[in-house]
């Protein structure tokens, strides 16, 4: 199959310091690579990476088709997010898909968490108890559309004799204390 391609978008609300000014700003990325941005300051979009001009320029000639985030959106999603910001947290929740192996590529097993706030986690497998031989590869944290995050982990199985069911995906996160979430296939 061919490789995965990850759209993010992230938007940016920035405040000064009497949140008498108020700039929004979102940013798409591919593949990690910025590629267009819209400022609420200008209303306007902007091309980061040149592919992306007829975009931009497209989306700049059907401005209310595309408008962005306001400053007003943004201090409505800061008042939402407060409650995160002032030290609330949020358990992940976590969930195993088994992607079945093709004669070019073995099976692989994906751990999902998601919903976790604040950012910092460690998701690892395990197999008997003991961190499961194998490249484990991270998507990185992603975030959520509410002030949470994502992340996922995958494990290469390897032989076919390898049972799905061995493996057992483990979540540390500072809001379950000092419990760990485990999920198995």
């Amino acid at each position: 199959p061919p490789e995965p391609y990850y759209m993010q978008i992230l938007k940016i609300c920035e405040v000064d310091d009497a949140a008498s000014n108020i700039r929004a700003v979102t940013r798409y990325a591919l593949n990690g690579e910025e590629v267009l941005r819209y400022q609420s300051d200008q209303n306007r979009w902007f091309s980061v990476h040149p592919s992306a001009w007829p975009l931009a320029e497209r989306w700049n000639q059907a401005k209310e088709t595309f408008a962005e985030i306001t400053p007003q959106r943004c201090m409505f999603f800061i008042e939402q997010s407060a409650q995160f910001i002032t030290g609330k947290t949020a358990q992940p929740t976590a969930r195993v898909a088994l992607i079945p192996g093709t004669q070019a590529l073995p099976r692989r097993l994906i751990c999902h968490v998601t919903g976790f706030y604040p950012h910092h986690i460690e998701v690892t497998w395990e197999r008997g108890g003991q961190v499961a031989q194998g490249e484990q590869l991270s998507s990185g944290i992603r975030p959520n559309a509410d002030p949470t995050f994502q992340t996922q982990v995958s494990i290469e199985l390897g032989q076919e004799g390898t049972s799905p069911a061995e493996h057992v995906c483990v979540v540390r996160h500072s809001s379950l204390g000092n419990t760990t979430l485990r999920v198995t296939w």
